[in-house]
């Protein structure tokens, strides 16, 4: 899956996790595995994903509106074969 990965602990005993990667969608379906504890933040592009195939799910499911606190999390990326996830781990 990744040729790279690097994790960052955050002080909120969270992790934000960077890969390279050759396929985008990959290590977006990897993340989107975790639910609701993970969120893609970029590149753009991984985030478009996951986008799509949250809508794509919706519809598959009768178009249910989620019930959520949380607000998206949308970063850019230097580089677009770089995806960060962000996955909470408390």
């Amino acid at each position: 899956m990744a040729r790279r990965a690097t994790r960052k602990n955050l002080s909120d005993g969270s992790a934000e996790i960077t890969f390279d990667v050759g396929d985008i969608d990959e290590v977006v379906r990897w993340a989107m595995g975790y639910g609701d504890e993970a969120v893609v933040l970029s590149p753009p592009e991984a985030v478009l994903s996951a986008i799509k195939t949250l809508h794509q799910l919706q519809l598959a499911y009768g178009n249910v509106t989620p019930v959520t606190s949380r607000k998206p999390i949308i970063n850019s990326a230097k580089s677009p074969k770089s995806t960060k996830a962000f996955n909470r781990v408390n």
